[in-house]
């Protein structure tokens, strides 16, 4: 017997579909949960779409001889309540949009459905500060358009336009790996758009009268996560943060206004008087403050996104449970709220600047400034660990005296340079990318791959041809220059007149580390084997040359500052870079002596860290400073 046509939707069908089409997502949460890796690799949007969906489904269960507008008026407010992760409330975002399309209508003909879904799409554009293409919005935006095709076309079945919007949500789901390269590189596509899939397939197979088992009620706990090759990377922001905010004064637009520039990720949905909020950030507690003036907080959550997605690489490994808990208020290591408002005032700044860790600045120098650091990993026998993210200098340099074999470093990929550059072009339209000597490491080649496949942000990458303190004193600069409001090519200059100027010297404790990280001569490392003589060392277009010898500390003292004489007499001030590596007090010697032959308005400490203690060793000391332009 012929099917009867499905000429409109009312509330009780409204119901039914989504009932089964939730079911269907949470029966697909595992496999959801293995295929995670955008934004952040944590393996939870299968929980996250699930949870979502139970929030709406649980509030409409009782609704199934309700009018469709009285579904969707409580559809609207449940499924924003209920929202989880970034996957989760743009769904959500969508639904709702839908809904309050829907909202006063007794029930929706083919047109009509059309225009809420595209009304829908749009609102979850809208939600995102930074829309991604790829994602769950590019596979809902091309369904929905093939619905639009078929209505124009003069299609007035609902199956078949759930069969046309299925058939190309898949189409483009297919197609996620070619716009986002972190899929590609996984071989997976885009778990959040899979969700969305499966949620049309759920429906449609409501419609075809093909069973649907329900699952919600006996959900695991944990999910255990599939090994994809995911490797263990940095998370530029820390904790996933997530709230309801509910007053007079909320409102989309202000909320979004105001939290644009605290993190990553950010998603601001809702209504006049309740809204939503996601974001990706290191300031969970700044964003809560930032957001208390619009109303009252509630649902609060906050995920620390590093330990979930290393829960995520060991359950891949082990096959545990990739289970995570939340985490109620401040987290531990959250930065001061000194820290918290320069954080605020960054999006003000007309150019980003982006360095590597090999330019050994200190956590809190980086944040006052914004200076983005995208991190080198140092290679040890039992793994590869990222400088400043997985491991301090004090414990590099621990791991050094107990390893058996010289560990290795290895620059970021293209792909990391994209996420950091991705991340950063909601905040800006211009960066400036400032990296370790090319002669010294691929890092600059990685960055400009990853300048050249990025669109709506212009990416400079510069050679500083040099390395630790001299490269971060440059980015101190031309970080400073930024917040002063200097343009790209201001700051382009700027950077190319202080890579001539920069200068570094330095001594070693061990010459046998540059030797065996081929980064010195063999002939130029019996310098250093005559008793007492120590060589010192300076970086010359890239490479690590011997340029003077001396005896003990106090001689290799006294010819630095004689070095640095003729560059630094006929003038003052400026900034001094103090370098070591488990020498402070080295350090501190340099301070006083230099301060006291050439006076500077400023002095940075700089602590080698796992990239450059890796070739220098333990007991490397020296200084870095500019060349006065009065100088010989």
């Amino acid at each position: 017997m012929a099917r009867d046509h499905i000429r409109c939707i009312d509330g009780p069908c409204l119901v039914s579909a989504l009932i089964s089409g939730a079911e269907w997502v949470a029966s697909k949460r595992q496999h959801l949960n293995e295929i995670n890796v955008f934004p952040v690799p944590d393996g939870d949007t299968g929980n996250n779409l699930t949870m979502t969906l139970k929030a709406a489904t649980d509030a409409v269960r009782g609704l199934k001889d309700a009018s469709l507008g009285e579904v969707c008026d409580v559809l609207s407010r449940a499924v924003l309540v209920g929202a989880r992760g970034n996957a989760g409330i743009i769904l959500a975002q969508f639904i709702r949009g839908f809904a309050r399309e829907a909202q006063g209508t007794e029930k929706l003909y083919p047109r009509g459905f059309v225009e809420a879904l595209q009304g829908s799409v749009k609102g979850a554009y809208e939600a995102m500060a930074e829309p991604t293409e790829g994602t769950v919005l590019t596979v809902a935006r091309e369904s929905v358009a093939e619905a639009a095709r078929l209505v124009a076309d003069g299609e007035d079945d609902f199956e078949s336009l759930l069969e046309g919007m299925h058939r190309a949500a898949a189409e483009s789901l297919a197609r996620t790996p070619e716009l986002l390269p972190v899929l590609k590189e996984a071989g997976v596509v885009d778990a959040g758009g899979e969700g969305f899939v499966d949620l049309l397939e759920g429906m449609l197979r409501l419609v075809r009268g093909e069973k649907v088992v329900p699952v919600f009620d006996s959900l695991p706990s944990g999910t255990p996560v599939a090994a994809l090759g995911i490797q263990e990377r940095d998370l530029k922001y820390r904790y996933c943060t997530e709230f309801l905010l509910e007053g007079p004064l909320a409102d989309v637009g202000d909320v979004k206004v105001k939290l644009v520039g605290m993190g990553g990720s950010l998603i601001v949905v809702g209504s006049p008087g309740l809204v939503r909020v996601h974001i990706h950030t290191n300031s969970p507690d700044a964003v809560f403050d930032a957001a208390a003036g619009f109303g009252d907080l509630s649902g609060k959550k906050v995920d620390d996104m590093r330990e979930q997605h290393r829960e995520f690489i060991r359950g891949a490994a082990e096959g545990d449970d990739g289970a995570s808990g939340d985490v109620e208020g401040a987290p531990e290591g959250t930065p001061s709220e000194g820290r918290r408002r320069l954080s605020r005032d960054r999006r003000r700044r007309r150019v980003r600047i982006v360095t590597d860790s090999s330019a050994d600045l200190s956590e809190d120098t980086a944040a006052d400034l914004g200076i983005t650091v995208v991190p080198l990993s140092v290679n040890f026998d039992d793994g590869s660990y990222q400088c400043g993210v997985d491991i301090t200098s004090d414990q590099f340099y621990e791991k050094l005296e107990r390893s058996r074999t010289l560990p290795t470093t290895s620059q970021p990929t293209p792909h990391d340079f994209l996420q950091t550059y991705e991340e950063l072009s909601w905040e800006t339209r211009n960066i400036l990318s400032i990296h370790i000597a090319s002669a010294m490491s691929g890092t600059v080649r990685s960055a400009q791959t990853a300048a050249d496949g990025i669109a709506g942000v212009a990416v400079d990458v510069m050679d500083s041809r040099t390395v630790s303190a001299s490269l971060g004193m440059i980015a101190i600069e031309a970080a400073r220059a930024a917040e002063r409001g200097a343009d790209l090519a201001e700051l382009k200059m700027l950077v190319s007149n202080l890579s001539v100027r920069a200068r570094i010297f330095f001594t070693v404790g061990d010459l046998n580390y540059l030797v065996r990280g081929g980064r010195i001569g063999r002939a130029r490392a019996l310098i250093g084997k005559v008793a007492g003589i120590r060589p010192i060392l300076t970086i010359e277009d890239g490479m690590v040359t011997a340029v003077e010898k001396a005896r003990g500390d106090k001689g290799v003292l006294e010819a630095l500052v004689e070095l640095a004489r003729p560059e630094l007499d006929g003038g003052s001030g400026g900034m001094l870079g103090l370098i070591h590596a488990c020498r402070p007090e080295a350090a501190a010697k340099v301070r006083g002596a230099f301060n006291d032959a050439f006076g500077f308005d400023e002095v940075q400490l700089f602590e080698l860290g796992g990239i450059v203690g890796t070739h220098a060793g333990p007991g490397t000391w020296g200084v870095s400073y500019f060349r006065r332009k009065s100088g010989r």
